[in-house]
């Protein structure tokens, strides 16, 4: 019993460590928010997110971020790769540069080091906000200003100073924001325990000598491999002595750190003025702790599997009758299973779900905001207040009436009052049926096929748009998202519908354009098809009917 007990913890203990490295990689990806922006850009996987470090020496100026942005979009352009199929950009950037600054209010002076940024920069940097807001490209002026905690409390006493004023050169610049900076020991070895601002990269920009751009980010489509990898290597058009270029998005992959582990100590041995962020320089210490957990789970594992080969050859020399009959056993297991499968796949196709918005009907809203009189650059900024916003998508799951959205909408953006109670008085023409709409339920049915719909929409989108939305009577039923207050991708609402249609996933087939939506479909037992076009769902439609169905 003594032996027994042993062996199982000398076990355990050999699952621990195993486990240990692959919790500490995991630990340090999902604390770097900057890796998986181009995962919050695109949410099918398909972008990239490329990091472009420089030196001084490179002089990199907005004029050569134009120039590069420029020369992407030509390319993206030739491979029909520039805006989605929403009519949206496929790409977005941010650059930044580093210098110092004197911050003043009435007679107390700050040194704090100034990040001078452009484009999307909080989008790639989501900082932590303790008050107030980032700036923004829409509204970047050159008077709006984020402070962290620390440079806060020594100028104001308070951390609650939002539209605020410092005076800077003796010009006043107004607070926009707080955020609260980042600890922890590789933040301190990074640099990142200093008094910190940042603020329009124009501002640190004089028009004198530098400061110069240092740091250059793009997330744009990565059509085949290494392709966006590429696309920045040949518009960034600086020797390697000037930059450093990082796939960002894939740092932290098994296959990059074992690159690392490969080159360990080389990129130490820094011959170039390259400058880091401190940011970067924080997600390089990340990578060294990853690589550290890599090598101990490679080491631990060996150690395992030379144990277990031992083990099985005394195990062989002194039972090889039971072995025998062990692998016998083993054997018919395996045919079971397969046999099993075999009659899992020949589950005959009965159901075809589909999405509605982008798949059955086209979902418009910069068309339809045009036609209630907004274009331009007003558009743009209505479009990403209230459709692209996580209001908007709290609105689809039911939880909250029209009234208090709107008054939701109007508590955080107050100046778009109008818009908001203009949009939410009718939405008539935001969503139009596609031409094929009609005839592809039609052709379904006509195969005895059950056609149902499962989508995220609001009740107020569906009733103004119900004419346009019509089919859905022709369908065999369905769930609406605010109907049954979930939304996709959770996976309760495709629980909902099988239990309601009392449906066999597998003899089922989910339409939908975004890819998370069929990855929860697919965990919920449904087989899922990624609308990409008509032309191409319904041929993989057809295909698996006619693979799965007897004739």
């Amino acid at each position: 019993m003594k032996d027994f007990i042993k062996r199982i913890i000398k076990y355990a203990v050999a699952v621990i460590l195993l486990i240990i490295p692959v919790l500490i990689i995991n630990y340090q990806k999902n604390n770097d928010v900057s890796h998986n922006a181009a995962l919050r850009w695109d949410s099918s996987g398909k972008s990239a997110h490329i990091s472009v470090f420089m030196s001084e020496d490179a002089k990199f100026t907005l004029n050569n971020v134009m120039e590069f942005e420029e020369n992407m979009k030509n390319t993206l352009t030739e491979s029909n790769a520039l805006t989605n199929k929403s009519g949206y950009n496929t790409w977005i950037d941010s650059y930044s540069a580093k210098g110092q600054l004197t911050i003043s209010r009435d007679d107390v002076n700050v040194e704090v080091s100034a990040i001078g940024v452009g484009g999307d920069f909080f989008f790639f940097h989501p900082l932590e906000l303790v008050n107030g807001s980032y700036f923004t490209p829409d509204n970047l002026m050159d008077d709006l200003i984020v402070l962290d905690e620390d440079t806060a409390w020594r100028l104001f006493g308070s951390t609650d100073i939002q539209g605020m004023t410092v005076e800077i050169n003796g010009k006043e610049y107004i607070i926009s924001g707080v955020i609260k900076r980042d600890e922890g020991r590789l933040n301190k070895e990074a640099g990142n325990n200093k008094p910190t601002v940042y603020v329009s990269y124009h501002l640190l920009n004089t028009g004198e000598e530098g400061p110069y751009i240092t740091d250059y980010e793009v997330i744009l489509p990565d059509l085949t491999k290494n392709y966006a990898y590429k696309i920045v290597k040949k518009g960034i058009n600086l020797s390697a002595d000037n930059r450093d270029i990082v796939k960002t998005d894939d740092r932290y992959s098994v296959t990059s750190l074992v690159k690392l582990l490969k080159n360990y100590g080389k990129r130490s041995m820094k011959t170039n003025g390259v400058i880091y962020p401190y940011w970067e320089n924080v997600a390089r210490g990340r990578e060294d702790m990853c690589v550290y957990a890599l090598l101990t789970e490679i080491i631990i594992a060996v150690i395992c599997i030379v144990y277990v080969v031992i083990k099985l050859i005394k195990l062989l020399k002194r039972n090889s009758e039971n072995i025998k009959k062990l692998f016998s056993k083993v054997l018919e297991a395996v045919k079971y299973k397969l046999s099993r499968k075999k009659e899992v796949e020949r589950s005959e196709i009965n159901t075809v779900i589909f999405d509605i918005g982008n798949v059955l009907a086209e979902f418009v809203p910069m068309q339809y905001l045009k036609s209630i009189g907004y274009d331009g650059e007003e558009r743009d900024e209505i479009f990403n207040a209230i459709i692209e916003n996580d209001i908007w998508n709290e609105y689809d799951k039911g939880i909250m009436t029209e009234t208090e959205v709107i008054n939701k909408y109007i508590e955080r953006y107050p100046e778009l009052e109008d818009a908001v109670r203009k949009v939410f008085s009718d939405m008539k023409g935001i969503v139009r049926r596609f031409e094929y709409t009609d005839e592809w339920i039609e052709s379904l049915k006509e195969q005895n096929i059950r056609v149902l719909y499962l989508s995220n929409i609001s009740k107020t989108l569906y009733n103004d748009c119900e004419e346009e939305l019509n089919f859905i009577s022709d369908m065999d039923g369905g769930i609406l998202s605010f109907e049954e207050k979930c939304s996709k991708p959770d996976s309760e609402i495709y629980k909902k519908l099988i239990n309601k249609y009392n449906l066999e996933p597998d003899a089922c087939i989910f339409v939908d354009d975004r890819q998370a939506n069929i990855k929860a479909a697919a965990n919920n037992g449904l087989n899922g098809i990624y609308f990409n076009s008509y032309d191409e769902a319904s041929r993989e439609i057809v295909e698996l009917i006619n693979k799965r169905n007897t004739i």
